[in-house]
């Protein structure tokens, strides 16, 4: 847009004592001031801006009806970074994700509320989105199944390749380390996606007896 750009150009005040040139077209073209760089706000934005991108990802699996209302979320936090980087953005990720709230839980203080939808932001984040009778449960145990299958297929092959038996005595022992620390992070999230599959079949059966 490069008239609109020329005319911002135009408009803007001068820099006291400083000489601007007749027009952005013939300015040395910007560099960037290291000085500037924040790599934890970076990094704190983009947790922000994907945990954004997975609470509209959920709202757009649900009714009609219920897709511009502001509904009430859940982050589950493996660590407490993680909860205090949701925590100090609260306001902009109900904001943007068009929340009515967002409580953030704790690891061990995890109890997902009944009728919700749930979404993976990182190995360390996940969110909720309580759904209120809205939520597609066939929809839904698809993309965990999914989810639990794309996992099983990751922790077999590295068991597989730690269960060769050159393992211990070539590889080197900061690369095991990662290795080991990776399946443990594999069984957890099969772990929870398990349980996950389990609590929507348990609230099918129970809507069905009711």
């Amino acid at each position: 847009m490069p008239f609109v750009t020329e005319e911002l150009w135009q408009r803007l005040p001068a820099p006291k004592d400083t000489e601007r040139k007749a027009s952005i077209m013939i300015c040395d073209y910007p560099s960037a001031i290291e000085n500037w760089s924040n790599e934890k706000v970076e990094s704190e934005m983009d947790t922000v801006l994907a945990t954004v991108k997975c609470m509209r990802a959920l709202r757009a699996g649900l009714l009609e009806e219920q897709k511009n209302e502001r509904l009430p979320a859940f982050a589950l936090c493996e660590n407490n970074v993680t909860s205090e980087i949701v925590k100090s953005h609260e306001l902009e990720i109900r904001t943007l994700a068009n929340l009515s709230s967002l409580e953030v839980v704790s690891k061990g203080q995890h109890a997902a509320p009944p009728g919700s939808s749930v979404e993976t932001v990182n190995e360390n984040l996940k969110v909720y989105l309580e759904v209120d009778g809205a939520i597609n449960t066939e929809a839904e145990q698809e993309k965990i199944r999914n989810k639990i299958g794309e996992l099983q297929k990751q922790k077999e092959k590295l068991q597989k390749m730690m269960s060769v038996s050159t393992y211990e005595e070539k590889v080197p022992a900061n690369i095991k380390e990662d290795n080991a620390n990776k399946l443990a992070k594999i069984l957890q999230e099969f772990d929870f996606f398990e349980k996950e599959s389990a609590r929507l079949a348990a609230e099918t059966s129970n809507s069905g007896n009711q």
